[in-house]
């Protein structure tokens, strides 16, 4: 063989070499299917939408424990009953709620009671309620008998009355003696009244609440503004269940000057009347 041809077979075959490799590889790409597209990732899980806030004391916005916190729909019906913590908070998982806006009550022995709108956004995964302010009462207790009854009294500082809110039990309307208790509650710190067109005039918390009495006990409110003597307002009492608004079927009615009513109870809560 001559030399000339020698160096094409030697240019030839690497040239060779490296074309059946591609081939084969062709060969082989052509048993594999196509790439399947991969599939989206698991769409993480959905968070809890929590409803939170806090409970403070109106005059230094200082935490109050142990508050009461119910939280209603709008047709008054109780979604749950919870307790603030020691930092005055409170939580509740309305994820499951279908509605859109809840009512948040909160109330303790010795203050009045406050209540919030919460807010609940799902697209949003969001609830939003502002802190429930209470305002402390000004509590006044007198020792009650079954012998001689008792009486307890406290001043109401939003009235034109001079007279101040009196509980008088009589004698025998008690089986054993009993701590009587008698609070002024501002109309801002109690429910609204059943009918949208009426305002509290005047409430007042009587203790201890559930006591009930052998003999009707008389109390006096004092009243925000004069009103004709005589006239009657139905007396409210509170439902503790919902923290609404019941009406007694007692009659409460002006005094002689004008500037209290007078009723007979024969059980103590936290009682009120309404004006148009």
């Amino acid at each position: 063989m001559n030399k000339k041809l020698k160096q094409k077979v030697l240019l030839f075959v690497p040239f060779f070499s490296v074309f059946l490799l591609l081939l084969l590889v062709g060969c082989e790409s052509s048993r594999v299917g196509p790439e399947l597209p991969r599939p989206n990732p698991p769409a993480p899980a959905a968070q809890p939408i929590i409803l939170a806030s806090i409970v403070r004391d109106v005059s230094n916005q200082t935490a109050i424990p142990g508050a009461t916190i119910r939280i209603l729909r709008a047709d008054n019906t109780l979604v749950t009953t919870l307790l603030s913590d020691n930092s005055g908070k409170y939580s509740y998982d309305v994820s499951n709620i279908t509605e859109t806006s809840l009512s948040v009550s909160a109330s303790k022995d010795g203050y009045g009671i406050g209540t919030k709108t919460a807010e609940i956004s799902k697209s949003l995964n969001l609830a939003l309620v502002d802190d429930i302010l209470l305002t402390k009462l000004t509590v006044a207790a007198a020792p009650v008998t079954p012998a001689s009854g008792g009486t307890a009294t406290t001043t109401n500082p939003q009235t034109v009355s001079t007279t101040p809110l009196t509980v008088t039990v009589p004698p025998a309307a008690v089986p054993q003696n009993i701590n009587l208790t008698v609070a002024a509650v501002p109309a801002a710190q109690v429910p609204k009244p059943p009918t949208a067109n009426q305002v509290i005039q005047t409430a007042a918390q009587f203790g201890p609440s559930g006591t009930v009495f052998a003999v009707p006990v008389t109390v006096k409110m004092p009243l925000p503004n004069k009103q004709p003597v005589g006239k009657t307002f139905p007396l409210l009492k509170l439902n503790e269940t919902n923290n609404t608004w019941t009406n007694t079927g007692i009659t409460a009615t002006v005094d002689a000057t004008g500037t209290n009513i007078t009723a007979q109870l024969s059980s103590f809560s936290t009682y009120a009347t309404a004006d148009n």
